[in-house]
């Protein structure tokens, strides 16, 4: 619904034909002319504020939040989404473009590489992490064929999937999940172990998730775009330029200088065709002016100018690039990703708390949404399915979610390695210690580069720190 639509209906609302009886009981008396009645103006102001909730509130129901979510996923808002899956799937120098899963033992590893090559998990994790995202409620059925293999996985639409739970919020036998058409005719029924329910924000009192990342943003989106409009609006009906004519009727009665106008009117807004008719030809701002002035004399004998002039009205409005407040919504629309990475911002700033904070929701959508809530239930179930117990079978491994490269963070981690080698000379920190706090390293990985950093051949640091000084005074 535009803007026009919008004033449309509260001009319709709030016309006085609409307006309850006078509450002073005087409703068969008939006003007096400019008389305003008992109680008037705050039944306007009651029809304004019913417009307002009607035209500007945003319903909490599944089905009304799916349309808004449905037309938020463009411009700004995909670009954003896009990035977050971006940043959970692709490392920073482009080597890792996804999930990697290290499984123990090769009979696992057998499973979990059919699985991941049969379903193409891989592949598709971006699109349903990005689903979660969008929507908050993502349904994937895992295809299993006669020989207990997950051969595939088979999405389907939020807005027709309905979960089943009894008073107890436990799932109802045989129908813990539903896919019902349009019509209410019920599709395909699956049970709770059919059926993988992803949740952007889970809830055990809630059948559905409690949202999804655009929900807290469906409000600041609503105004944004009336926002918008109404700065498209302005520049549109300021956008033109305008005259004013002033034509001179001193010593002219009221008939006779509105019968001059009428004349002026239909002079410049009349063209006359070569049959003799006269057909309209309204004034274009281009269309040059010609009106004739000259003097006139006063009762006194005073010769004064005539004030027939046209004078021009410049459209220009500083107030319309004042959009501070345009901006301020906007930027609220991104308050878990950085403007910069977004687009909207185009400076180069420093690290800022907003991209720690960034940092740890990329953490967060890559071991809890895809990991714990996606991948782990689909691996188990193809392990379960072969008799392998899941426990400890397999490790996920996902690009690391590091803040973008600046100096201040350079120069932070510059700074805490000199402090751990520091405790590490006086005794008191391990070189195992330091290798798993700085890296995260497991026990197994630290071993595995003790290993192979023990085939290395010594450095002499004597040695290392002459050629280092050599090619300073070679440059």
């Amino acid at each position: 619904m535009s803007l026009r639509d919008v004033l449309t209906a509260i001009r319709r609302r709030n016309s006085p034909q609409t307006v309850p009886e006078r509450p002073d009981g005087a409703e068969g008396k008939p006003l007096e002319e400019g008389e305003i009645p008992r109680g008037y103006m705050e039944a306007q102001l009651f029809a304004l504020r019913q417009s307002w909730e009607e035209f500007f509130s945003y319903p909490r129901d599944r089905q009304a939040r799916y349309d808004d979510y449905s037309k938020m996923d463009y411009g700004d808002i995909t670009a954003m989404l896009d990035c977050v899956v971006d940043a959970c799937l692709i490392s920073d120098d482009g080597q890792q473009r996804s999930f990697r899963v290290e499984p123990r033992g090769n009979k696992i590893g057998r499973v979990v590489d059919g699985t991941l090559s049969a379903t193409s998990l891989k592949g598709w994790a971006g699109y349903f992490l990005r689903e979660s995202l969008k929507w908050g409620d993502v349904f994937i059925e895992p295809l299993v064929d006669d020989h207990h293999n997950i051969v595939g996985l088979q999405d389907y639409p939020p807005g027709y999937m309905f979960v089943n739970k009894d008073k107890k919020n436990q799932f109802i036998k045989g129908k813990a999940y539903q896919q019902i058409s349009m019509a209410g005719k019920v599709i395909a029924s699956w049970t709770p172990d059919e059926m993988i329910h992803l949740k952007w924000r889970p809830d055990k009192k809630l059948k559905y998730s409690g949202g999804s990342m655009l929900d807290p943003l469906r409000r600041d989106w609503r105004r944004l775009q009336q926002m918008e409009d109404s700065l498209a609006v302005a520049r549109m009906v300021r956008a033109y330029l305008r005259y004013v004519h002033y034509l001179d009727a001193t010593g002219k009665s009221t008939t006779e200088a509105e019968e001059m106008l009428k004349n002026y009117r239909k002079q410049l807004t009349r063209a006359k065709t070569p049959s003799g008719a006269y057909r309209k030809a309204p004034l274009e701002v281009d269309s040059d002016l010609f009106i004739s002035t000259g003097y006139l004399s006063t009762p006194s004998g005073e010769v004064v100018p005539s004030l027939t002039h046209i004078q021009e009205i410049d459209p220009r409005n500083a107030g319309l690039a004042e959009i501070g407040d345009v901006e301020h919504v906007r930027r609220k629309l991104f308050n878990r990703v950085p403007a910069e990475i977004v687009g909207i911002d185009r400076k180069e700033r420093d690290i800022t708390q907003q991209d720690v904070a960034f940092s740890r929701f990329i953490q967060h959508c890559q071991y809890e949404v895809l990991g714990r809530r996606l991948i782990e239930p689909i691996l188990d179930k193809a392990l379960m399915l072969k008799g392998y117990a899941p426990e400890g079978a397999y490790k996920l491994v996902f690009p690391d979610a590091t803040v973008r490269m600046s100096w201040r963070f350079a120069d932070a981690f510059f700074r805490t390695s000199m402090g751990y080698t520091y405790y590490r000379d006086m005794g008191l920190l391990s070189n195992k210690w330091i290798a798993k706090r700085v890296f995260n390293m497991s026990d197994e990985d630290y071993e595995a580069v003790r290993a192979d950093a023990k085939g290395d051949p010594p450095i002499d640091p004597s040695s290392k720190a002459q050629q280092a000084r050599a090619g300073q005074k070679s440059t």
